[in-house]
């Protein structure tokens, strides 16, 4: 269903590249289409964002390990669950819904990390986060990112794979 495998049961160029990111097979293949979507914008398209193609893949990095962590991202006992609620809504929430969410505390955490211990530990006592799975999730994005940097995408040998697996159901 995921494009790992071809009709003969053989790994494809697809499967090859999922094996290596170390999260699920389901949630690695939206950073394959993400880096494929990438490779495959034209020079206009490209120049109209104005911006780096990998800066595409990096939310979705970022958000997949995110939804990997939620359920231990928040520090809440039921004496305080009321206001854990409302500081989550009132620091992180969006209009666009979880996964923007979930993106906002990442990046909330990626420009205080680097400050002092005191105002980090403060913004999360404040914010009911949880410091070692926010660690752990700056580690897994950065596992992932460095593992995408040495994969070569041949968009067409990509095309070819999504066609042949298709063909398979």
């Amino acid at each position: 269903m995921i494009g790992c495998l071809d009709q003969k049961e053989k790994i494809t160029t697809i499967g090859s590249f999922l094996v290596k990111i170390p999260i699920e097979p389901f949630l690695a293949r939206a950073i394959i289409e993400g880096l494929l979507m990438e490779k495959t914008l034209s020079m206009k398209e490209y120049n109209k964002l104005d911006r780096k193609c990998s800066d595409m893949t990096e939310p979705v990095i970022e958000i997949l390990c995110m939804i990997l962590s939620a359920g231990n991202l928040f520090r809440i006992t039921e004496n305080f669950k009321e206001l854990g609620d409302y500081a989550k809504y009132k620091h992180f929430s969006h209009e666009k819904g979880d996964f923007f969410f979930l993106k906002n505390i990442f990046d909330q955490f990626k420009l205080i990390i680097n400050n002092d211990r005191r105002e980090l530990n403060e913004w999360l006592q404040k914010s009911f986060l949880i410091k070692k799975t926010l660690l752990q999730v700056k580690d897994l994005v950065r596992e992932i990112k460095s593992i995408i940097k040495q994969f070569n995408i041949d968009e067409k040998e990509m095309k070819i794979d999504i066609i042949k697996c298709k063909t398979k159901l």
